[in-house]
């Protein structure tokens, strides 16, 4: 058993034993409770609590049901909570044995944990459960809220860590912008839940019901708004990398490698997403590029390769119009830059190009390096690290070059299986869409060279004999024949023979 499997297994074994104990002491003896309302506020966190929403990053989750176990804690008091917290959590998938046993009893225990340190803290600070006067004990009950949110963060944050080995600061970086509001929006929720209790009863907890669901629908909304915006980001991509197979997965390759790095480099959470979206659309500029200049396989003319150079403008005028990206959208700009100002489009050099395009550029010639293309094989993994190596201090910073290299180690094999289906895809649609070119333009040749022996022909032809009729002019050969450099292809560009 590894370390961090050691360490897994004492993190959880620790908190369920310390929740456990925890709740334990949470009822003191000859201490009269209201069982059936604590019954009832169990059932109803159980309600709130079978549709939660997930995190973006990491696996946690999010319900509404923490307003019931606030509104209980300072109601009922700690003990009361705490039990409505670890009881009234459980959640479908857990009842029908979903989810790992340790699994489970870590969300009872940390939960109990989490409700015991906002009813301590609420308690300590002069609150007294079933008698809450909001404006006197305000910053307890703040404060109480606090507590919940930092313990239960911590602890999930924790245990997500060690068992999906997932950086901790990955975890709070990027979900913490997502749940603190919530907390922000339920935590007064609770309040007057609790406070409702008191004066109204079960009947004014009911009222409270459908506000509750409401609030949890819009924070399902808002996370699929999000997933549908990285959906369509996607389905842009496909769209462009549909126009020539064998760039075909390019930008998600590019996507993976770029995000390594930036972990790798330690950037922000909130840079390391966008990078994530501008990677998938560094190429959308292409869209401007006719395929006559994309898709050409000899080499370009200036004219064409100018044409060319204009589509990191256009891709960054595109991307620049999509808000939620911000400064990113310099990346997609400038990821053809050259650390030494001899790139394209703006001549930048050094620390003038933008970090994040500084890493794109890096990923996107690896990519393009270790791709088949039509017109050359692809480069082997080692040929592609001696050229970055070759090329670091002209074409790329060097600094990137060594942090991309650190982590295309463990990227790429991870990378191997799927990389090598895309490429064989590329292959495939490549192989098809060139035998479609070359049988249409035989095709055409033929029907060209038929229509002129037609015209050619005496009128006195009609009484040629019938078996001529079903002798194939000589320019049907070409069917068969792969088309020569002067034989045009549709989109009228000569095809390379070499």
């Amino acid at each position: 058993m590894g370390r961090r499997r050691i360490a897994y297994w004492v993190y959880f074994l620790t908190v369920i034993f310390l929740g456990g104990w925890v709740l334990s002491l949470a009822f003191p003896p000859k201490v009269h409770y209201p069982w059936p309302e604590i019954v009832g506020a169990i059932i109803l966190t159980l309600v709130t609590e079978a549709s939660p929403v997930a995190f973006p990053r990491g696996g946690g989750s999010l319900s509404v049901g923490f307003a019931v176990i606030f509104a209980s804690i300072i109601h009922f008091g700690t003990g009361p909570g705490s039990l409505v917290a670890a009881l009234g959590t459980i959640r479908p998938r857990e009842f029908r044995l979903k989810v790992p046993w340790e699994f489970v009893l870590f969300n009872r225990a940390q939960l109990v944990l989490s409700a015991s340190a906002a009813g301590w803290v609420f308690t300590s600070l002069g609150g007294v459960p079933g008698n809450v006067k909001v404006f006197q004990v305000l910053p307890a009950l703040l404060l109480s809220g606090l507590a919940y949110f930092v313990v239960n963060f911590l602890a999930v944050g924790t245990g997500l860590t060690l068992a999906q080995r997932i950086p901790f600061r990955t975890i709070w970086t990027a979900n913490l912008k997502f749940v603190a509001p919530q907390y922000v929006a339920i935590t007064p929720l609770g309040i007057l839940l609790g406070v409702m209790y008191k004066d109204v009863g079960p009947s004014g907890v009911l009222l409270f019901f459908i506000p509750l669901m409401a609030a949890r629908y819009s924070f399902q909304r808002y996370f699929e708004i999000r997933q549908i915006y990285l959906s369509t980001i996607e389905a842009m991509v496909r769209s462009i990398e549909a126009r020539d197979p064998y760039t075909s997965g390019h930008s998600a390759v590019v996507r993976d490698y770029a995000v390594a790095v930036a972990k790798q480099m330690k950037l922000a959470e909130s840079d390391i997403e966008k990078l994530e979206y501008v990677a998938l659309l560094h190429d959308v500029g292409k869209l401007a590029v006719p395929d006559a200049v994309l898709l050409k396989k000899s080499k370009l003319s200036p004219e064409e390769y100018g044409l060319i150079k204009q589509h990191p403008v256009v891709g960054a005028s595109i991307v620049g119009e999509v808000a939620l990206l911000g400064d990113a959208v310099a990346a997609v700009r400038h990821h053809h830059e050259w650390f030494d100002g001899q790139g394209y489009p703006d001549g930048l050099s050094g620390d003038q190009i933008p970090l994040t395009a500084r890493i794109l550029g890096v990923c996107d010639a690896f990519d393009a390096m270790t791709s088949e293309r039509p017109y050359k094989r692809a480069y082997t993994f080692q040929e592609g690290v001696e050229e970055l190596r070759r090329c670091a201090g002209s074409q790329f910073d060097p600094a990137v070059v060594n942090e991309f290299l650190e982590v295309v180690k463990e990227v790429s094999p991870r990378r191997a299986e799927a990389s090598k289906r895309v490429q064989e895809s590329r292959l495939v649609a490549g192989d098809a869409l060139a035998a479609i070119r070359q049988a249409a333009a035989a095709t055409a040749a033929a029907a060209a060279t038929t229509t002129a022996a037609s015209a050619a022909t005496p009128a006195s032809s009609a009484a040629t004999p019938a078996s001529s009729a079903v002798t194939p002019p000589a320019a049907t050969s070409a069917v068969v024949t792969p088309p020569t450099a002067t034989t045009p292809l549709p989109s009228g560009r000569p095809a390379k023979t070499s």
